[in-house]
């Protein structure tokens, strides 16, 4: 009996634990995922050094004698054969600062070592030929790349670029050795951030006034304010009141009511395949640097890097610092001009390594986190939410690699999905690669909300490194991991739904993959592996994978919302996103400059055209035309009908238009209609046009607009017919075929007899929608400008016409009110005021 009671004891004990641990656990998606989401358990292993990019240990030594000669001294991480040191000028001239490499010379090294010094000459500036910047009177910046070969990396050449100031008697003086950067631009204040060679003070003057460091320090951080918004502002830095070699300038942010600014994004300037330039301290610096130039050249206003800006993957603190610097090596020759706010990827991984078994380096007294670090080595708002509880105090920040900031009518939004990682958290815990942590969503949802009751914020962008949705490379991780894991899938989808609830997102940008993609998600999208879709995904939103700034390419594969890829490139890329008002514009940029796609993202295209996302609670169905009784939307899809309130909220729905009709005994379905046009209200009626699956056997169907339930039905002797509309004053209703129209056809409304057919001007193609009014009958076509044009009813002519240029699928029109209003196949209603 004492037996039993202790297995009963036993038993209640494990089936209390296993109910209360989950809920201990935290409140992530999934309850099955053991330690996912807390502190790190560590396995008992020894640590394991992985820095395969570790090359220079440490930055360099410079020393200059009174002789006009200077000793380069460095250390490698391993023994290496002799360096080769390339050195030169700059020209204080030129708008980007490039180093201009004259000379050249090799270490006096027997063998192999890890202690390294080079002598390099520089009276040889002196020279008439050879003095760019009046060197031989006033000095000046000595820039220089060393170049080692690496036994580690299959003895590819590595290369640190430095460089030190000296004055006209070869006396060092402080050097701005990194930088400076332009940082959170408003339309009053920027920060001014630079590195110097020694610990000075520094001092930012902007139109002629001052402002200073606090301490001597070689980082300096200097916030400037007072400013006016969208002014140019000349600006220079001084380090113990010396001057930088050149002058520079921004351009403050313009107001909400002067919105008309672009910006860049890149993503994946990791080290590339091809050698030299292309693997540099772990970065691309001949992709990074091209682009770069490219979108400062294009008239970018700032820059957004959504990560993987190196190899990373390293267990060494400085090794993770070097490659970090190399990348601002680049960055820096735009980003004293333009603000470049910078994400994380999976590669800006400072880690523990134990037998395959990685994890975020933790803030400790011994060690400091990826994030950690990447908010040492960059400037970024300090406005992200605070580190997840449920990694009880381990967790790491923040601050600046998730944030926000409004420039002019945008707000911009950095999240990270790669905080806090390890390789194998269901076990091990931290986070899983790809996964957005509860702290963060509810951060998100905040700053989405805010966002939406701001009226001065008419567009939101947001960047982040894994994709949602992804199409080529990252199938299998990202937040999809090949559709098996569902706690992964349940996180995206809360992410997503958060994301198109908005009403203001216009799009998700994505590295990760290094190639270009391009899709719309909507309710309709399929996201699962049994290709269904989730309709709470209420408002479009483009999501937008960029990452080709560097990195090897991938090739598409196949998901389930492959069809719904609208643009796919494998190659080098860019994106460009102009924003003018209440338009929002993409055009992607290629490795020779070429445009590899170009498409409005929030098309209000033409003069006096403005659009409206339409949510999506409903309507699984291409949306096919619209029309309203004044208080009223009609929305027809291929094959289901709805009625809405003036903001689309749904009063009644027919998702089984072509029923059976009860009183007079025919079946729509079985007489094989499938698809609905553009349809028409009138007198309390919606008329609409119907075709079946050959497009043959056109009919008008007419059902009640109380509860769009049909009423009858009349067959024509057209084949395709895609809209109707009513002309109330003459008591017929207008019709015509798709492509090649020619004529338009007349019925009478109360017996749907034909009357006549109407000869048009000229003939128009792929004819999508019509409405009645004001004596003129307007058709909208799905050309190759998506027009609308204006058709005098009695003779035929065409009086008028304007291209909408909406880029997407014109479909059918109504008016209200002097507005024509026109639809496209599922994601905007367009509105033109006739008046204008």
């Amino acid at each position: 009996m004492r037996n039993k009671k202790i297995f009963l004891i036993f038993t209640i004990l494990v089936l209390v634990c296993g109910l209360v641990s989950p809920i201990l656990a935290g409140s992530l998606e999934d309850k099955n995922n053991n330690h996912l989401g807390q502190p790190f358990k560590y396995p008992d292993l020894p640590k394991e050094e992985h820095t395969p990019d570790y090359v220079f240990a440490g930055e360099p030594k410079v020393t200059v004698d009174r002789k006009g000669e200077a000793i380069i001294r460095f250390e490698t991480v391993i023994p290496t054969s002799r360096a080769k040191i390339h050195y030169g000028l700059y020209l204080p001239e030129q708008e980007i600062k490039v180093p201009q490499y004259r000379v050249e010379v090799t270490e006096d090294l027997k063998k192999k070592s890890r202690s390294h010094a080079v002598i390099i000459g520089l009276r040889k500036f002196e020279k008439q030929k050879y003095d760019i910047c009046n060197f031989k009177e006033k000095g000046g910046v000595i820039c220089y790349r060393i170049e080692v070969s690496t036994p580690t990396m299959e003895d590819q050449s590595d290369f640190y670029d430095g460089r030190f100031r000296v004055d006209g008697d070869y006396y060092p003086l402080p050097c701005v050795i990194e930088g400076p950067f332009v940082d959170c631009l408003t339309k009053t204040s920027a920060i001014i951030s630079w590195e110097t060679d020694e610990p000075t003070m520094g001092t930012v003057e902007v139109n002629g006034k001052r402002y200073n460091d606090d301490s001597h320090s070689t980082h300096h951080e200097i916030t400037v304010t007072g400013l006016s918004a969208d002014t140019r502002c000349e600006y220079d830095v001084f380090s113990n009141s010396i001057k930088d070699f050149k002058s520079y300038h921004l351009k403050t942010a313009p107001d909400s009511k002067n919105s008309n600014f672009v910006f860049a994004h890149m993503s994946d300037s990791r080290e590339g395949v091809g050698g030299g330039e292309r693997a540099c301290g772990g970065v691309n610096h001949h992709q990074l640097s091209r682009f770069m130039i490219d979108a400062y050249n294009n008239g970018a206003d700032f820059v957004l890097f959504g990560g993987d800006l190196i190899n990373g993957y390293t267990t060494n603190t400085e090794d993770y610092r070097m490659q970090l610097r190399s990348w601002k090596d680049v960055s820096e020759q735009i980003g004293c001009y333009i603000p470049i706010y910078e994400g994380m990827g999976n590669h800006e991984a400072l880690m523990d390594a134990y037998d395959n078994i990685e994890f975020d380096k933790v803030d400790d007294d011994e060690s400091k986190s990826a994030e950690r670090v990447f908010a040492e080595e960059f400037v970024n708002p300090h406005n992200g939410p605070e580190a997840e509880d449920s990694m009880n105090g381990t967790a790491p920040t923040y601050d600046e690699n998730v944030y926000y900031f409004d420039y002019a009518n945008t707000r911009i939004i950095s999240f990270n999905t790669n905080y806090g990682w390890c390789s194998n958290p269901e076990e091990y815990g931290g986070n899983l690669e790809g996964y957005v942590m509860d702290g963060q969503l509810e951060w998100i949802k905040e700053v989405l909300d805010d966002a939406k009751a701001n009226s001065e914020i008419k567009h939101i962008f947001m960047f982040a490194h894994e994709p949602a949705f992804p199409n080529g490379g990252h199938l299998g991780d990202a937040q999809w991991y090949s559709g098996k894991k569902p706690y992964v899938i349940d996180r995206r989808d809360e992410l997503w739904e958060a994301i198109s609830n908005s009403g203001k997102v216009v799009a998700v940008f994505f590295g990760h993959e290094h190639n270009y993609s391009r899709m719309l998600i909507d309710g309709r999208t399929p996201v699962y592996l049994d290709g269904s879709s989730n309709q709470n995904f209420k408002y479009p939103v483009w999501q937008i994978v960029s990452g080709g700034a560097g990195a090897p390419f991938y090739a598409q594969q196949k998901a389930p919302w492959t069809k719904n890829v609208r643009y796919f490139y494998p190659g080098k890329n860019y994106c460009l996103i102009e924003v003018n008002g209440e338009r929002a514009s993409l055009k992607v940029l290629g490795d020779s400059g070429e445009v590899i796609d170009e498409c409005p993202l929030k098309p209000i295209l033409s003069y006096g055209i403005e659009a409206t996302p339409i949510p999506y609670e409903y309507n699984t169905a291409w949306r096919q035309g619209i029309a309203d009784d004044g208080s009223n939307w009609y929305i027809s899809g291929k094959n289901c009908l709805y009625k809405t309130d003036e903001d689309y909220n749904v009063l009644e729905a027919n998702l089984i238009p072509f029923g059976r009709h009860e009183k007079d005994g025919y079946d729509l379905g079985e007489m094989g209609y499938t698809h609905i046009g553009d349809i028409d209200y009138f007198s309390g009626l919606i008329y609409a046009p119907v075709e079946d699956a050959s497009y043959k056997n056109a009919a008008f169907v007419i059902y009640k607009a109380e509860n769009l339930i049909p009423i009858g039905y009349h067959k024509t002797s057209q084949s395709h017919m895609p809209w109707c509309a009513i002309n109330p004053d003459k008591g017929c209703i207008y019709s015509s075929e798709f492509n090649s129209v020619d004529k338009i056809f007349v019925y009478n409304l109360d017996n749907f007899a034909p009357m006549k057919a109407i000869k048009l001007d000229r003939i128009l193609q792929r004819v999508q929608g019509g409405v009645y009014h004001g004596e003129y009958l307007y058709i909208s076509c799905d050309d190759e400008r998506d027009y609308i044009y204006k058709i005098n009813c009695e003779n035929g002519k065409i009086v008028e016409s304007f291209a909408t240029d909406i880029g997407t699928e014109m479909e059918g029109i109504t008016y209200q009110e002097d507005v024509i209003h026109f639809i496209d196949d599922g994601n905007y209603i367009y509105h033109h005021s006739l008046k204008t």
